[in-house]
């Protein structure tokens, strides 16, 4: 391929991804970095297109381009290559074959390029032939699946079985919640895992607890938070950490004590272990892509999402069920493909108003059957306080903080665990105080019945 014809796929490339943002996704997902691009202009377009879309959760077109160039210095010389050579270049339906074409053209060049300057005598020479051409394989192939063996197979498996029997189980991510951990072993890698509840049960206080678990196991958790800023969850991450009232954090009433309590615990918080993204406006191919970016850079283990149905769908089915079904099976496969598990928090429906005792059922899912379906765990946050009940009015059943106080029941939460594909089904009681976004472990304080016995599937 002629230096001409190079610089023409690579323009016509470039063209197409900011003429359709299907085309941009198509060959974004192909090709994440730069590697097909040689010409520096056009290796520059796409690194800046990328950003957009990180940066904005949206594919970029030439208009938005061009006026995110003007924010970037030095940037005139690329508006003009943008206005005069992409713009009015060739329009491709299959970009992708014009990327494959360009990749198989790079890979020519470096190994033409390692035969002539690999020297030496014979034997020598093929050793370091087989290295470079292996090294070249590697880089042009390492996004892709390879094929295990039985034998591979069989040895990982046996030993993930040592890591379990010890413990450890490289499938699953604690929760750092002992007795939910013991039913369901834990958030389980490669798969969708969903927190549901009516609005005011506490799910964003139960993401908080569930991200400080994870940052005092050296746990790397990524959070999309389409709901709240980042500030406002800093502020509740801040009242867990301290013991200060989220609300007093909020206003800014606070005392120097308090002061150096914020200040200590902010240390504490801003070890590099966690990742925030306040951005709105996501949609499945942005969160995707951010995970992929933050997984490459950070090492990530873990992703929550707040909440499942503020999402972009970007579908053209009408019925919002429907949209929500392709979305979890969309993101399903790519924390099946990545290892990353995804943990959403969800709504629940109004039917659980009409019940008597007001306790989730898995029908209660908002939108969607294919929740259920799709996800290997579901666990619903209930607190009967909220619709003025006592828990403890008619029961034996009484718990103890881990302090060795006696819980009281407006403090009283269970999460139930209504799906779990490798766990057990039931309710964990647990200590719950909204206003210092705290959800905690507690013990029975008497000999009591086991209550997951009590709810099933």
């Amino acid at each position: 391929m002629t230096t001409k014809e190079r610089n023409t796929f690579e323009q016509t490339v470039i063209s197409s991804i900011l003429k359709s943002k299907e085309l941009f996704m198509e060959v974004f997902n192909f090709c994440h970095n730069n590697e097909a691009f040689m010409i520096m202009e056009n290796r520059q377009l796409f690194d800046f297109a990328v950003e957009y879309f990180y940066e904005y959760g949206k594919e970029p077109g030439l208009r938005t381009l061009n006026q995110h160039l003007v924010s970037k210095e030095n940037s005139s010389r690329l508006k003009e290559y943008l206005k005069d050579h992409i713009v009015n270049a060739e329009y491709a339906l299959n970009p992708v074959d014009y990327v494959r074409r360009l990749l198989d053209d790079n890979i020519d060049h470096e190994i033409n390029d390692a035969v002539k300057t690999t020297g030496g005598p014979g034997f020598d020479r093929a050793i370091a032939l087989n290295e470079s051409i292996g090294g070249i394989i590697t880089k042009y192939t390492s996004n892709y699946s390879r094929v295990l063996t039985n034998a591979e197979v069989g040895r990982r498996v046996y030993e993930d079985l040592e890591k379990a029997v010890k413990g450890e189980h490289s499938d699953y991510i604690p929760t750092g919640f002992k007795t939910l951990d013991k039913d369901i072993v834990g958030i389980p890698k490669r798969d969708l895992t969903i927190v549901a509840s009516r609005p005011g049960m506490g799910k964003s206080q139960f993401m908080v607890a569930l991200l400080r678990n994870f940052i005092k196991q050296g746990i790397k958790c990524g959070i999309f938070s389409l709901e709240m800023s980042v500030d406002s969850l800093w502020h509740r991450l801040l009242a867990a950490e301290t013991g200060i009232n989220a609300l007093k954090i909020e206003r800014g009433d606070l005392s120097e004590e308090e002061m150096k309590k914020i200040k200590s615990a902010i240390g504490e918080l801003s070890k590099d272990n966690y990742i925030i993204d306040d951005n709105g406006h996501q949609t499945p191919e942005s969160i995707k892509a951010k995970i992929s970016l933050w997984k490459a850079k950070s090492s990530l283990e873990v992703v929550m999402v707040d909440y499942l149905t503020l999402i972009d769908y970007n579908c053209d089915e009408r019925r919002n069920d429907l949209n929500i079904g392709k979305l979890t099976k969309n993101l399903r496969a790519f924390s099946k493909k990545t290892g990353i598990p995804i943990v959403f928090l969800s709504q629940l429906n109004r039917a659980v108003e009409s019940r008597v005792d007001k306790r989730p059922q898995m029908q209660d899912l908002r939108e969607s059957g294919d929740i259920e379906q799709d996800a290997a765990t579901v666990m619903f946050i209930y607190r009967p306080s909220y619709y003025g009940l006592d828990s403890f009015k008619d029961s034996k059943e009484r718990y103890m903080t881990k302090e060795g106080v006696m819980l009281k029941a407006e403090e009283y939460a269970e999460i139930i665990i209504r799906k779990a594909r490798s766990g057990i089904t039931g309710a964990h009681p647990m200590r719950c105080v909204l206003s210092l976004q705290r959800f905690e472990e507690v013990t029975p304080a008497f000999a009591s019945t086991d209550l997951s016995s009590n709810y099933g599937q």
